[in-house]
């Protein structure tokens, strides 16, 4: 995938949406997981996808490959830990959920069977953040800022620098994480 789309880049073709998608999902799935980290940087860079970090409450993927929404999640919850341990971690705070924008499946090949949602809940689950399909939309998952903090509190980053991105590519490199299907998701 990732020769293809050299390919198209040589030949003069305008990267968009349409080529990102795919390289970032081959990548993601192909356990080469840096790479495409860095790929989806560079296309955030050239204004392919929006920045994930521009909004710290939610994050909207629907739009996006399953590869290329696990990494913009990914990036969005390391902002939004840093924001929180600069804002010295306010647990008691009544502040508005954190969201996280999937689609519920309406345009997927399956209707009602979305492989964006199903690959950041993955995500979710694998980095153990407790995050939920709200009651009233099952294209979103949410999560208070409580619990959000208390998240955040339990991380411990000193091996990778105190990189969240990073901390989760080295326990995948290491054998992945190791699947929590515990309470914090409510089906």
């Amino acid at each position: 995938a990732e020769a293809a789309f050299e390919e198209m880049q040589v030949s003069g073709l305008q990267a968009n949406k349409m080529t990102y998608n795919p390289l970032l999902t081959a990548l993601w799935y192909g356990s080469q997981r840096r790479r495409a980290v860095q790929r989806f940087s560079s296309a955030v860079e050239t204004g392919v996808y929006i920045n994930p970090q521009a909004n710290n409450q939610t994050l909207d993927v629907h739009t996006m490959s399953a590869g290329a929404a696990s990494i913009a999640a990914l990036q969005w919850l390391s902002h939004v830990e840093v924001t929180l341990r600069r804002n010295q971690l306010d647990v008691h705070s009544d502040l508005t959920d954190f969201n996280i924008i999937t689609g519920w499946g309406r345009h997927s090949k399956d209707e009602g069977l979305s492989e964006v949602k199903t690959s950041v809940i993955e995500l979710l689950k694998d980095m153990h953040i407790p995050f939920s399909v709200h009651r009233d939309n099952p294209g979103l998952l949410s999560a208070s800022h409580h619990v959000v903090c208390s998240w955040v509190n339990s991380l411990r980053l000193s091996e990778t620098g105190g990189n969240l991105v990073q901390l989760a590519l080295t326990q995948y490199e290491r054998g992945g994480y190791k699947r929590a299907h515990d309470n914090h998701f409510c089906w």
